[in-house]
C-alpha cells in the first residue's frame, strides 16, 4: 500500500461535473482526466446530464470510462446515484454548481475534491446562501482554486476553509495550440477574435463598441448564449455590418486562433479565463480587462484595459497590432508554464497527500 501511495498507481479517481457542453471548466475536465491517466490514475468520469457535443465526445474516444446521470441536473435524487457510484473509488474530484452540492449531499466516505471556477458566483449576492455554502465547502476534504484571487474571494465568503484551499492554475494541451493550421475565414482587415459564452459577465457589448472605433478592423465572435440576439442588435446598430461575425459554437477553436491577429477578454470577472490561456498558448497578442481573474494567467504578457472602458480598449488593441511582435513573444514565453501536464502532475500530489491515511 505505500507504494501505491508513492505513485497513485491503480487508485481510482471519479470526477464529477453537471454536464460537459462547451465551456473553460467542461473542457479542463475533458484535458485533466487523460492528462492523469497518462499518469497512472485510474480516473473515470461521471457528468449528471449527457451533452453529445464534441468535448463529451473528446473525453469518450480518449478511453475514459463515462458515467451518465439517470436525472436531470437539479434532481435531487442526484444524491443518490452518487453515493452508490462513488463506492470503490479511492477519491472524488467534483467541479462546477449543483454537482458538488450533491456530492456534498451524497456523504462519500472517501475523501472529496472540489474545484473553485470563478472568483464570482450569483450565490454571493444574498446571505441567505452563506450557511448553505458553508455546509457544502464543509463537506470536501480539499478545495482546490484555479488562481490566488478565486481562493481570496472563496475564504472571504467561507472562512472556515483556509487549511483546506491550495491553488492550481488550470492547464492546457499546448500541442492542439502550437500545431494548429489556420480555418478559412473571409473578414477584412486585422482579425480579432472573442471565445466566450455570450452573457453578462463576458461583456461583449463594451468589445463591439471598441470595434466601431477600430474600422481597420473585423471580430470574430466564438460561443453561443442568452444574449446573443442582443449582441447582433447591437452590432447592427453600431453599423458593424460584415466586420463582425457571429461564428456560434466551434470545434476547432485552435484554427480560429491562428487565423487571428490579436485575442481579446474584456470580462467583467473571470476564475480561469481558459479561452485566454489558449490564445496565449497559440502566440497571439493578448488584451484583458483589469477585472479579477486575469493577473495570475496573463502576468506581463498581456496588455490590460479597466472594466467597460470601450476607447481604453480600442487603444490597447491597436498598441497591440503595432507591437505583434513583441505581445507574441511575451505569450510564447508565458505559455510552457500553463501546460495540462504540471496541471496533473499538481493534482497527482495532493490525491496523495489526501488519500494516504484511507490506503496505507
Amino acid at each position: 500500500m505505500l507504494l501505491r501511495f508513492g505513485t497513485l498507481g491503480g487508485v481510482r479517481v471519479l470526477h464529477v461535473i453537471n454536464d460537459l457542453r462547451v465551456g473553460g471548466a467542461e473542457t479542463l475536465f475533458a484535458d485533466l482526466i487523460p492528462a492523469q491517466r497518462a499518469l497512472g490514475i485510474d480516473a473515470e468520469a461521471a457528468v449528471l446530464s449527457p451533452s453529445g457535443l464534441f468535448v463529451e465526445t473528446q473525453l469518450r474516444d480518449s478511453g475514459t470510462r463515462i458515467h451518465v446521470g439517470p436525472h436531470a441536473i437539479r434532481d435531487p435524487r442526484n444524491v443518490a446515484w452518487l453515493r452508490k457510484l462513488s463506492r470503490g473509488f479511492d477519491l472524488v474530484h467534483v467541479s462546477l454548481w449543483p454537482a458538488q452540492l450533491w456530492t456534498a449531499l451524497a456523504g462519500i466516505s472517501a475523501p472529496v475534491v472540489a474545484t473553485e471556477q470563478n472568483t464570482f458566483n450569483r450565490r454571493r449576492n444574498s446571505p441567505v446562501f452563506r450557511p448553505l455554502d458553508r455546509f457544502m465547502y464543509g463537506k470536501f476534504a480539499h478545495v482546490v482554486a484555479v488562481s490566488g484571487e478565486a481562493e481570496r474571494l472563496l475564504l472571504g465568503w467561507v472562512p472556515g476553509l483556509k487549511n483546506r484551499t491550495s491553488v492550481i492554475i488550470n492547464g492546457l494541451p499546448l500541442e492542439r495550440y502550437e500545431r494548429a493550421k489556420p480555418i478559412s475565414l473571409d473578414l477584412p482587415g486585422s482579425l480579432v477574435v472573442v471565445a466566450a459564452r455570450l452573457e453578462t459577465q463576458k461583456d461583449i457589448p463594451t468589445l463591439l463598441d471598441a470595434m466601431a472605433l477600430l474600422p481597420e478592423c473585423s471580430l470574430a465572435i466564438a460561443g453561443d448564449g442568452p444574449l446573443r440576439g442582443v449582441l447582433e442588435a447591437r452590432a447592427a446598430r453600431l453599423n458593424l455590418g460584415e466586420r463582425v461575425r457571429f461564428l456560434g459554437r466551434i470545434q476547432d477553436v485552435p484554427g480560429l486562433l491562428a487565423r487571428a491577429d490579436i485575442y481579446v477578454q474584456p470580462s467583467l470577472y473571470e476564475g480561469f479565463p481558459r479561452a485566454t490561456g489558449e490564445a496565449i498558448a497559440a502566440g497571439l497578442p493578448v488584451v484583458v480587462s483589469d477585472g479579477p481573474g486575469f493577473a495570475e494567467l496573463v502576468g506581463d504578457s498581456a496588455l490590460r484595459f479597466p472594466v467597460g472602458d470601450a476607447p481604453a480598449l480600442a487603444r490597447a488593441i491597436r498598441q497591440a497590432l503595432s507591437e505583434r511582435a513583441l505581445w507574441s513573444a511575451r505569450s510564447r514565453s508565458r505559455a510552457p508554464g500553463l501546460s495540462i501536464q504540471a496541471c496533473a502532475e499538481s493534482h497527482r500530489a495532493l490525491y496523495a497527500s489526501l488519500i494516504a491515511p484511507h490506503t496505507i
